[in-house]
């Protein structure tokens, strides 16, 4: 008998349904964890493909946008520094999309892959516009508003800070 064949206790079962039930719970898409000889990997729809974004654990589902967004004043304004110290102006009909932690930013899901937005896509509020790893755990940052993308920020795989601002959408 190997010791895959050898049965879960009570108390193991137990373990594995609450982690069951607090990830149906959570707003997490995909769990993959690893206690010593114990493997689980569990997902809301499709499993990712194993090669997937290296090191991936974890993918959220999109938070609330409210706190990644950046409301602009009727006049063209000054808004946090862009990578390299310079200043990114927002015009008078543009949103940013700032990075609700932080992390290194992803513009597709996996290598290779479709980026999740280009220059000039159009977005709705609950677009995946990117992903931020951040320890292990990848969080997908949606829009928030609904327009065109005007300005892309950040480069694959650069490092951002919380607040750091993504893109600048141009709203409808």
């Amino acid at each position: 008998m190997s010791q895959s064949d050898i049965p879960l206790n009570d108390t193991e079962v137990q373990n594995i349904k609450q982690i069951i039930s607090t990830f149906n719970d959570s707003s997490l898409n995909y769990l993959d964890l690893e206690l010593g000889d114990l493997k689980i990997k569990i997902g809301k729809g499709a499993l990712p493909d194993s090669g997937a974004l290296p090191s991936q654990s974890v993918a959220p589902k999109p938070q609330s946008p409210l706190p990644a967004l950046a409301q602009s004043a009727p006049s063209s304004a000054s808004v946090g520094a862009a990578p390299g110290g310079v200043q990114a102006t927002l015009g008078a009909d543009e949103l940013a999309i700032k990075s609700p932690l932080v992390g290194r930013y992803y513009s597709q899901a996996e290598p290779g892959a479709k980026k999740y937005v280009d220059l000039g896509a159009e977005v709705q509020s609950d677009t995946t516009v990117a992903l931020i790893e951040a320890m292990k755990m990848f969080n997908a940052v949606p829009a928030g508003v609904k327009g065109k993308i005007s300005k892309i920020c950040v480069t694959d795989g650069e490092l951002v800070e919380y607040g750091q601002i993504l893109f600048h959408v141009k709203v409808k």
